[in-house]
């Protein structure tokens, strides 16, 4: 029995045949000659490249761009910095020095201090309230000498 099938004797064999000889009639109608393989290489080839070149284009754009916008960045900061420098030293000067020194209320070792005080806030209420007193008193007592009017018994 396993003779048969072998010998190509069977109820499939003649099953097998036909999809052999088709087969064979396929690749001979749609075989891929060396011509056609060279062909279908160099136009994936082509493609691929084309693909590449266009791609590396529009990287090449962007990092233009990027470029651009860094070398903007970088002159800004290089303008800060020396704007910084210069500022660094003309604060580092004595002149300069000795002006934040007194802006903050400090003197030198020479200098003397003199403390200037509204004199109506340094006396404070109670003596405000005695000085307009004694400025009322010394006002009526002048009204009076100049009317000469004697003043009342006290």
């Amino acid at each position: 029995m396993h003779q048969d099938r072998a010998d190509g004797y069977g109820p499939v064999a003649g099953l097998i045949r036909e999809l052999r000889i088709r087969w064979r009639l396929f690749r001979r109608s749609h075989a891929l000659g060396r011509r056609h393989a060279v062909l279908l290489i160099v136009t994936v080839a082509g493609f691929w490249i084309a693909a590449s070149l266009y791609h590396g284009l529009g990287t090449d754009a962007s990092l233009r761009r990027q470029l651009d916008q860094l070398q903007l960045q970088s002159q800004g900061l290089t303008s800060q910095v020396q704007a910084q420098r210069q500022e660094l030293t003309t604060a580092a000067s004595a002149a300069a020095q000795s002006e934040i020194a007194r802006s903050e209320g400090l003197t030198g070792p020479t200098e003397k201090v003199y403390a200037v005080e509204n004199p109506v806030q340094a006396a404070g209420p109670v003596a405000i309230q005695q000085g307009a007193d004694a400025v009322g008193q010394t006002a009526q007592a002048l009204v009076q000498e100049l009317l000469g009017i004697s003043p009342p018994p006290a």
